[in-house]
């Protein structure tokens, strides 16, 4: 069989968030697989050996009886498995505060490991989707759906919380808590409806620190065609709390931590209903500054090309950044570059189209040259062309392909390696059969076209 099955990988690569391009120190990555071991798959990505879940059908919860609450479903919108977190008015209670509340909720904690927590000085980029249901209906008092906590001395309020809210019309709000006798700021608050039924991603960058030493971003778009729902930064923000005066609250903070699912209020359980939120590609990562200052970067579809815009506040030393695109977000190959600045504090906007993208979904990356040979990668960005409805079935025996598009409609046939390299490009229709034994070993993309529709496949 030439055709493999792609391992799991441990690498080295380099992040843009919101505002510079970063050296990953570290990265762990979570998403469901449809084995139905969903508990398991949680707790070894947050907490291996442990119990990194925080559900009504443990020890302490008052709703056993219906068994976990979190499983994995399939999403016909994001075409994959995903998690789905479940809350019930009447059954479900918080094991940890009491009946007022209820939570279903994923976390890091004392027993998670060192790269997994937030320290003093360290960069931490948290990354992952959501879909709010149609419907959704928030308490007037709390629903927190994310928050950072902070952990020992002042833990009382988390720092960060994106809370859906009861009101008219009903709210998200990016919520901070700078120590327990601040109040509460609400630096972003937003219509909910635009969020219920899409799966959107959020991007979230905190440098941790006291007083005004740390930062903090948090980008969210839709992932449907990458609009940007909300873009908030702060470059002078207190990330975690020292120690104060106050003997109720001698220590410091020892580190901060994220927390994802359904917590919310039960002062008034008319406002709410059984309800389901769905969350996938977990990600936290670790990360050192780099001496280039990115604020925006960004592919979207225009008509049948692509177009790829970042910004830099200020660079240092910049040779050039070198366009890379990938058929499968892992191998990738140039197709172009773009001067840099070399030193630089002012503004600057860079462009670049891809005139070929492919059918489905296309990546790219930048890859960021220094005068003296130092490089840096940024994450993923990427663009789905839509598919249409028709079908493309394959199989594969030996080194034949047969692949059956429609009987009555010619479709054009493309081949790609998994670096993006065009290997083959026939035209036909119905059921045809296809010799590849001349094709390396390795993963390969079938792209059609038929008429004015396409679909995209992986071998």
């Amino acid at each position: 069989m030439i055709f493999k099955k792609l391992i799991k990988q441990v690498f080295l690569v380099l992040v843009i968030t919101s505002n510079s391009f970063f050296f990953v120190d570290a990265q762990t990555i979570l998403n469901a697989d449809g084995s139905g071991n969903t508990y398991e798959l949680i707790n070894g990505f947050f907490a291996p050996g442990y119990n990194a879940i925080e559900s009504p059908e443990q020890s302490g919860g008052t709703h056993p009886a219906f068994g976990r609450h979190i499983a994995e479903v399939f999403d016909t919108d994001a075409n994959k498995y995903v998690f789905e977190f479940y809350a019930h008015v009447a059954e479900d209670n918080d094991i940890t505060g009491g009946i007022d509340r209820q939570r279903v909720e994923i976390k890091t904690y004392a027993a998670s490991a060192a790269n997994l927590k937030g320290t003093i000085g360290e960069t931490i980029v948290y990354k992952w989707r959501f879909k709010i249901p149609v419907g959704f209906q928030p308490s007037s008092n709390f629903t927190h759906i994310h928050q950072i906590k902070a952990v020992d001395g002042d833990d009382s309020s988390p720092i960060f919380t994106i809370t859906p809210r009861k009101g008219t019309p009903n709210k998200l709000e990016f919520i901070y808590v700078q120590n327990y006798n601040s109040g509460t700021s609400k630096f972003a608050i937003l219509n909910l409806s635009d969020f219920e039924g899409n799966w959107v991603e959020a991007t979230e960058t905190i440098k941790v620190g006291e007083g005004s030493a740390g930062t903090y971003a948090i980008v969210i778009t839709k992932v449907s065609d990458g609009s940007i729902m909300l873009n908030y930064s702060n470059n002078s923000i207190q990330t975690i709390r020292p120690a104060f005066s106050d003997p109720a609250i001698p220590a410091a903070n020892s580190f901060i931590r994220p927390k994802w699912g359904i917590y919310r209020s039960l002062t008034t359980p008319s406002d709410l209903r059984d309800e389901t939120m769905r969350f996938s590609d977990f990600s936290i990562t670790e990360l050192s500054s780099l001496p280039v200052q990115i604020t925006l970067f960004k592919a979207t579809k225009q008509n049948n090309v692509v177009q790829l815009k970042w910004t830099t506040a200020s660079e240092q030393n910049n040779l050039r950044f070198d366009i890379e695109k990938s058929i499968d977000g892992k191998t990738f190959l140039k197709i172009g570059s773009r001067d840099g600045m070399g030193t630089s504090n002012t503004l600057k906007e860079y462009y670049f189209n891809d005139d070929n993208p492919i059918f489905g979904i296309n990546y790219y990356r930048l890859k960021q040259l220094d005068f003296d040979g130092k490089i840096a990668f940024s994450a993923n960005q990427w663009v789905d062309l839509k598919t249409s409805s028709f079908t493309l079935q394959t199989t594969i025996v030996k080194d034949i392909i047969e692949i059956r598009t429609n009987e009555n409609q010619e479709a054009t046939l493309s081949f790609f390696s998994s670096s993006g390299q065009k290997m083959m490009v026939i035209r036909g229709k119905g059921k045809q059969f296809i010799n590849v034994a001349s094709f390396p070993i390795g993963v390969y993309f079938v792209a059609t076209s038929e008429g004015n529709g396409f679909k995209f496949l992986k071998l």
